[in-house]
């Protein structure tokens, strides 16, 4: 598959405060297929390199700010209040569990990275600093 290589994919992240009531972040696998997202749990995907945009059925209403894309179908996003969802079929958004570890405090993490290599691995990360990692689609996380 074309976006498999580490050439073609490209990830863009966001800092959670940089986004504003009409801003997207995108996250895309090779020129043709691109997911954008932001607010209130807006998710769209374009097949046509952004020429259309198709909305998704979101299964939050957090903000979302960052994404990775490692194929055609396979997308990573997360966001505020612990929020991380995952599509396997590029359509389909599931919501994944976030690190233990990470919840432990009196308020939820807001998410502000991912890297995804493929739709079991990722490694996220906080504005703090704080990194987990998982191999198993969110099953179980490792702190980095």
């Amino acid at each position: 598959m074309a976006g498999n290589s580490p050439r073609s994919m490209e990830t863009v992240r966001a800092k959670a405060a940089s986004i504003g009531p009409a801003d997207f972040t995108a996250a895309r696998t090779n020129p043709q297929f691109v997911w954008r997202f932001g607010r209130r749990g807006r998710i769209e995907r374009s097949t046509d390199g952004g020429a259309t945009w198709a909305p998704q059925s979101s299964p939050v209403h957090a903000d979302l700010v960052a994404g990775s894309a490692p194929s055609e179908t396979v997308c990573w996003i997360v966001g505020r209040n612990a929020t991380i969802l995952r599509s396997t079929d590029g359509v389909n958004w599931q919501l994944v569990p976030s690190p233990k570890q990470a919840e432990q405090s009196a308020q939820p993490p807001d998410w502000t990275s991912v890297e995804a290599r493929d739709a079991q691995s990722a490694v996220i990360g906080t504005e703090d600093g704080r990194h987990f990692s998982t191999s198993d689609a969110g099953k179980t996380w490792q702190p980095q």
